[in-house]
């Protein structure tokens, strides 16, 4: 698989759309890290980063992370947004699964046994185990969008049945500590049947999709381990709500916003992408300063007054202060970069004043060898100079490091 047909399979399965090169949210509105459009990495896009000193558009490139700089703007941005998906569908399987409970001849698979159990011991004295207002308590939940339900989130360095995983996705259900608030319960529960069957349903639910670890997916690869876990979290959480919507009512309606045609084996090749994403360009840094990668960690997320916009991180031109030559027009060749005193010549010891060899034969005495003049030791003091023999270094070249730094996220 090529990094473009991956990255758009990827893109279509959490509900955003490809025009061309555009990403976008819906119909029109276009898909924004930190205020600035981004687009896929094709290779006629690059000279579109930069126009008039200015970065008005980035590349989407989440295959290329660096762990020591948190997650990639844009990868967060999705994850944000496949989060309240998510709550979306699921709060709406709450739903289905009570319906159907409160159905004549609903049959359950094995797997939801433990959820007939709890629902009927939170029955209590009541007649009915679930009727209309226990429904209409729920839709009510659904349709207040203020109320999150589940809520998707990325960790690293979380320890996971004892062993440490780069990168997990994790499920929480803040729902479950708003049922604790009894100012909140009272507001939204009417009974107190309803409250204890909001809590079975709520937590069995949280635990049908991430288990009691809260884990939905893990990655200890040392390349990109937030865009795999990510990856492995969307196949998984599509497949528990399609087994679930096999047994239950009115689950649909949502549901294909789940959906995804992503496949696991597609992660046997993940190596091959994630080097060919090292070598998409793109721009960073701050105040007008273009910085390597080994100035700023790539992908690093950064305010919007911190965002770089000159052209040369786009071709690989070093930063002045990295190679402390503002002194020094572009034009000037080496030498004229270090002043002429400062140069080890050897005019400054000139070998005609030493004392000729047939002459030191005769007169041993008076010109002993140990007391030759010693070359000065120091020769470059703090200054900012650079030294001949570090002129050699080259700037950076287009060989995919330099060019691991969009940082821009909304």
């Amino acid at each position: 698989m090529k990094l473009l047909t991956l990255y758009i399979k990827f893109l279509e399965s959490i509900n955003l759309t490809i025009e061309d090169e555009k990403i976008f949210i819906g119909d029109d509105e276009q898909f924004k890290v930190k205020g600035i459009p981004c687009i896929l990495p094709y290779k006629d896009q690059y000279d579109k980063l930069i126009d008039n000193g200015n970065v008005v558009t980035t590349l989407f490139n989440p295959l290329d992370e660096d762990r020591l700089s948190g997650i990639d703007p844009a990868l967060e941005k999705i994850i944000k947004m496949h989060s309240v998906v998510t709550d979306m569908v699921l709060k709406n399987i709450t739903v289905g699964i009570l319906s159907t409970i409160g159905g004549k001849n609903s049959q359950f698979p094995l797997f939801m046994t433990d959820l007939m159990e709890q629902i009927n011991a939170a029955k209590g004295n009541a007649k009915n185990l679930i009727d209309d207002g226990v429904i209409k308590t729920f839709l009510k939940i659904n349709e207040d969008h203020e109320i999150t339900a589940h809520k998707i989130i990325m960790k690293h360095g979380e320890f996971i049945d004892g062993e440490k995983v780069n990168s997990a996705v994790m499920l929480k259900s803040p729902i479950l500590d708003l049922l604790k608030d009894s100012e909140w319960t009272d507001s939204i529960f009417k009974r107190k049947k309803d409250l204890r069957i909001a809590n079975v349903i709520f937590k069995w639910l949280h635990e049908f999709i991430s288990g009691t670890d809260n884990v939905i997916q893990t990655s200890s690869n040392d390349d990109a381990p937030d865009f795999i876990s990510f990856y492995k979290a969307i196949i998984h959480i599509s497949d528990r709500c399609k087994l679930l919507s096999k047994y239950i009512n009115d689950s649909g309606f949502y549901l294909p916003l789940l959906e995804t045609d992503l496949e696991m084996d597609t992660l046997k090749g993940i190596g091959k992408l994630i080097n060919d994403a090292k070598l998409v360009p793109s721009v960073s840094g701050n105040n007008n300063i273009v910085q390597t990668s080994t100035d700023i960690p790539s992908n690093r997320i950064v305010d919007d007054n911190e965002i770089i916009d000159t052209p040369e991180a786009l071709f690989g031109t070093p930063s002045q202060p990295q190679f402390q030559q503002q002194q020094y027009p572009n034009q000037m060749s080496q030498q004229q970069m270090v002043p002429q005193q400062m140069m080890p010549q050897q005019q400054q010891y000139p070998q005609q004043q030493m004392m000729p060899q047939q002459q030191m034969m005769q007169y041993p005495q008076q010109y002993p060898q140990q007391q030759m003049m010693q070359y000065p030791q120091q020769q470059y003091p703090n200054s900012t100079y650079m030294p001949v023999n570090q002129q050699q270094q080259q700037p950076a070249q287009l060989d995919g490091n330099i060019f691991n730094q969009i940082k821009y996220g909304r």
